[in-house]
Order: structure tokens, then sequence, then C-alpha cells
């Protein structure tokens, strides 16, 4: 879960402009870059200036002012100030959860950074490329690009980028759970946004660091590296980062059993993620405040976790899909709604077991991230750019493989279950010839006709050494005369519930040693009628 929250607040800011307004209120900022009369250097500057503050809190109103800033760009022809626009519409995508659109914006900004002789620039793009691959768990992808990136900056003297970057793959290293690692990079990008001083970017790294303290159990410190960032996210007025401070803090202070603190912090949290409509936060925001609503209130603790199911999306990852069945199963539990709490303990299971799975390929994930640190540094920007259509040819053969694999399993499978629904139509048609010849015997004594064969219940209990109960009766009967029927049409035959008639049927199977097939319900009305036989 807390890998989660880092995933979106590491994203380099691309700005093309050299010197900002001194103006930093919104309304005097939004009046010189709509004033045609000024200078295209004085406008382009006051938009680049408002979004220094305002694209984590306002993105909604950023992606507007982006579109504005991509006309006037392309009015003037100035491909620099286009490229900015596009890298803050990623970024401004990226912080409403719509990760595709941020990379498509990110990657028509390369495309034309790619015309021009900047270096530094492509690197500082390919860097946010890197962070929106790690969003989408692309490790290798992303250590690619971020180690690109590092050379470049390195060489070039790029201190603040180079940091940037350093922290980075700090990230990817706490994505592989070496969190040791991680804390290594963290201090290193530390070091130099501290000389540089750097406020908002020791801002997040405070924040990373608190983190991978939280991972290692070392909450008082955790606490103390995420107060301080939430300071200057304060300052700073970065609410997107302060949400993850709240939600670390709030689960920080649950682990040392400070409770009112840790229901202030993510009450804080959970206001700021529904301001910015950020789905992800919202949900685990609201999934770990039901967890402390728990043990002191079920009911408020259920309420929240069912707001969350409506919003809950295929965008949402495996781990808070089953934290939140999890968390259901034990609020219904608690309630004694039985059948709920069964079914959403089945989701559960079936979540966590994919997440179980995920986590034993992390160390495949692992060593594949360990071979790319080997590669050699691309030189210069052409090599890049061949890696990368050597890395696109490379997927397309694998995918191209994996279509070839898939279409021979499909036929395998189709031929299978074809195979397998004739066998099952020739096994259904012999046991209700069975059930047939078992009515017309005339050795039973038991019928003066097939129409008219009853059921003894006495022979059947002393044959299966049970008492049948009313039910269990009742849907003997209703299998003697369709062996076949769905469970629902027994069900509206019986007056009963579709959950009540499973609950009898498994009970006979037992009774009568009925074997796993796809026809258990022909199986046990006949081994009642041998048994009537008898």
């Amino acid at each position: 879960m807390v890998r989660n929250i880092f995933l979106k607040i590491v994203f380099l800011f691309i700005f093309s402009t050299t010197h900002f307004v001194a103006q930093n209120n919104a309304v005097d900022l939004k009046t010189i870059w709509e004033n045609s009369k000024n200078p295209d250097s004085t406008r382009f500057s006051a938009i680049n200036e408002f979004y220094k503050k305002n694209t984590s809190s306002q993105p909604d109103y950023v992606l507007k002012l982006t579109d504005f800033h991509i006309e006037l760009a392309r009015k003037k022809n100035n491909k620099n100030e286009l490229i900015s626009a596009l890298s803050e519409k990623s970024y401004a995508f990226y912080v409403k959860d719509n990760i595709k659109k941020s990379e498509q914006s990110i990657r028509e900004a390369i495309k034309i950074q790619i015309t021009l002789d900047d270096e530094v620039a492509l690197a500082r793009l390919y860097t946010n490329l890197a962070s929106i691959c790690r969003a989408q768990s692309k490790l290798v992808e992303t250590i690619r690009y971020y180690n690109y990136a590092l050379k470049i900056f390195e060489s070039a003297k790029e201190e603040k980028l180079e940091a940037a970057v350093l922290g980075n793959i700090g990230l990817v290293y706490f994505d592989l759970k070496n969190h040791e690692i991680a804390l290594d990079y963290f201090e290193k990008s530390l070091k130099i946004y501290t000389k540089l001083k750097l406020q908002d970017k020791i801002g997040y790294i405070s924040l990373y660091m608190g983190g991978a303290d939280f991972e290692n159990k070392n909450y008082k410190q955790s606490i103390q590296n995420l107060e301080k960032a939430l300071k200057i996210f304060k300052e700073s007025n970065d609410q997107f980062a302060s949400i993850d401070c709240y939600y670390l803090l709030a689960k920080s202070f649950h682990e040392i059993h400070k409770k009112d603190e840790a229901f202030i912090s993510i009450n804080r949290g959970l206001a700021l993620s529904q301001r910015l409509e950020n789905t992800t936060r919202i949900i685990q925001n609201k999934i770990f405040l039901a967890e402390l609503y728990l043990e002191s209130d079920i009911k408020k603790a259920t309420q929240l976790g069912e707001e969350v199911i409506p919003i809950i999306d295929e965008s949402i990852d495996k781990k808070t899909k089953a934290s939140l069945y999890n968390l259901l199963y034990n609020c219904y539990k608690k309630s004694n709604k039985i059948e709920l709490s069964h079914k959403m303990y089945d989701k559960y299971v079936v979540y966590n077991d994919s997440v179980l799975r995920d986590q034993s390929n992390l160390e495949l994930m692992k060593e594949a991230v360990n071979q790319e640190f080997k590669i050699k540094l691309l030189k210069n920007k052409q090599s890049f750019e061949q890696s990368e259509k050597d890395l696109k040819r490379n997927q397309f053969i694998k995918l191209l493989v994996i279509l070839v694999i898939s279409l021979v399993i499909i036929s395998v499978l189709l031929f299978y279950f074809r195979k397998k629904s004739v066998q099952n139509q020739k096994l259904r048609i012999a046991l209700l010839e069975e059930i047939k010849q078992l009515k017309n015997n005339d050795t039973t004594s038991l019928l003066v006709n097939s129409n008219e064969f009853e059921l003894q219940r006495e022979k059947i209990e002393l044959s299966i050494n049970k008492k049948l109960n009313d039910t269990d009766w009742n849907v003997l009967n209703i299998l003697l005369k369709e062996p076949d029927i769905s469970n629902k049409e027994i069900a509206e035959k019986a007056f009963m519930s579709v959950d009540g008639i499973g609950s009898s049927l498994r009970r006979m199977y037992l009774y009568f040693d009925i074997k796993e097939s796809k026809y258990k319900k022909i199986s046990l009305i006949t081994e009642a009628i041998k048994a009537s036989g008898k």
C-alpha cells in the first residue's frame, strides 16, 4: 500500500522559460497572459509561474490553461513553450490518475524536443516518461530512462536534475522492497537539495524517507520525516503530496498506538483527496479510516467500506481491492451478516492470491532491474533512440510469440471443451436412461407404471443411515420428476431460497456419497430410486 502512494508524487517539472514574473497572485497572472499587448515572453512567463504553485492542487483548471498555452505557443511558433505546455499537461493528467493521457502528452513533447539541439532538455522529458512507466510497474523501462538522464545531468553538472533522478531511482528500489538501498539514494538526493537550498524538493525526499522508515518499522523516525515534509508542502501549497504525508502519518501514529493523532491525520488526508477528486487517494484513505473504526464503531466502518464499492474500478490496484474486501468481510462478520461476509471473503481471496503471485514475480523483476543497471549508459541521443526502437521491436516479437502461443492454447482448449461437452451430454443421456429403466423395473414392485413411481422414505433413510428432513424429502421428490432441473427452479417449486436448496443438496450429496461430476443431481436421484427399490 505504501508503494502506491509514492507512484504519483514523483514528477520532474519541465519549464522552458528561464525567468518568471514577480507577481504570485493568480488573478494578476491571468491578467498578464490574457493581455495580447504584453510581450510574448511576459505572457508565457506568467503561465509558467502559475503552474508552479497550482498544478498539484488545481489540475482541472491547469488542463484548460495548457490548452490555451499550446494554442498560443503554436500561434507564435515557439517550440520550447509548446514543450513546456505539453509537459505540464502530462503532469496535470498524472495528478488526476489518467496515466494513459499523461504518457501521450509527454511523448508528444519528446517528439518535438528531439528536433531541437538540447540534450539536457530531452533527458528531463525522459525522466518524466520514466516516472510514468514506474506508475505502470514497467520498472526495466523506468530504470533505462533514469540511467540515460542521470548520465546527461552528471556530465552537464545539472545538480538539481541529478538529485531528482537519484531520488527517483531510490523509489524504484523502494518498489523492489530494497529499503536500505532506497534510503541510500534518498540521502544522496537530499544532500544535493540541501546544498542548493531547494525546500520543495527537500519536502519530497523527506516524504520518501518517511515511507522507507515506515517499512523498516522505524515509526518515530518516520513521523519526524513526514512532519518535516508536511510543513514544507503546506508552505508551497502542494496539496497532492500533503495527502500522502497525512496517510503515512496516520499509519505511523496507529502503529505506536496514538489513535487520536491517526484519526486527525487520515481525516485531513481524506478531505484533501475529495477536494482534488483523486479517486485512488479517496479509496485508500476511506479504507484505512474504516480500519481505524473497526474496533470501536462497526457501523461507521461498514458505511465507509460500502462507500468505496461504487467508485472502485479496474484502475485500482489489486492490493487495495484485497484490503477493501478483507475490511468488509470483517465488518459483516462482526455484524453477523454471514452470507455477505462469505461473499466478501471470496473476493478477498481472489485479489489476495493475485497479490501473492505478483510478489512471487518480484524477485524476477529485481534481477531484470539489476541487469539493466549493468547495461552501458547510452552515449548520445541517437543511440538512445535506436535502443528505444530495439525495445519496441523486441516487445513486438514477444507479443507475436505470446499471440501465437495463445492461439494454440485457445484451439486446444476449444477442442478439449467441445470433446468434454459431447462426453457430458452422453453421460447425461445415460444417467437419465438409467433412471427411466429403474422406474420401469418390474422387480421393484414399487409402482403401477413409471409415471406413478414413488420414493420410499423409510427405505432411503435405512440405506443412508440418516433421517431426511422435510426440505430434503421435498427436493428429492422434485428431482424425481425433473432430474436435471436447476437449483433456481427447485427453489421456486419448493418455495425456498436458492441458498437453502444449495445447502440441502450439499447435505444429501454427503448422505448418498455422490462423487464430483457435472450431473450430481441426476446421480443423487438415481441413488434415491435405487434405495427405494431395495
